[in-house]
């Protein structure tokens, strides 16, 4: 769920809403004003994916958090075109990768997704050695 901005009632500022990399977010913008509150929003959504990928191992980063990532650095470079066309280029790449893992689980039958168990009676193999 992306962040978005909602208002508490009899209360003046903007607040952020939504949940980041699984993790629940309601902070405070502030601020009275839309079009800054967005700004922030926009701001704080990138700094907690850069947060959130920085903790995590490498490897285990997911492609759907790191295209997040980039499509908010975008919004955040608004007046800055060749920033903006070189994160759309690393866009298009995540976006490569995420269809080439899709299209691969596709083809994948799901009896060989699952874990083959051996036949009832044999031993494991660090018991024969």
């Amino acid at each position: 769920m992306p962040l978005r901005l909602v208002r508490r009632p009899r209360r003046p500022h903007f607040y952020l809403r939504g949940a980041v990399l699984g993790q629940p977010v309601f902070e405070t913008t502030r601020t009275d004003d839309a079009a800054a509150a967005a700004a922030i929003r926009d701001r704080r959504h990138a700094a907690l994916l850069a947060e959130g990928l920085a903790a995590r191992d490498p490897g285990q980063v997911p492609l759907k958090a790191v295209r997040d990532l980039l499509a908010s650095a975008i919004a955040a470079s608004a007046g800055d075109d060749a920033r903006q066309r070189q994160l759309r280029a690393l866009i298009d790449e995540a976006d490569q990768a995420l269809r080439a893992i899709e299209d691969a689980a596709a083809r994948t039958p799901h009896t060989a997704l699952k874990r083959k168990k051996p036949p009832a009676g044999s031993l494991p193999p660090a018991a024969l050695a």
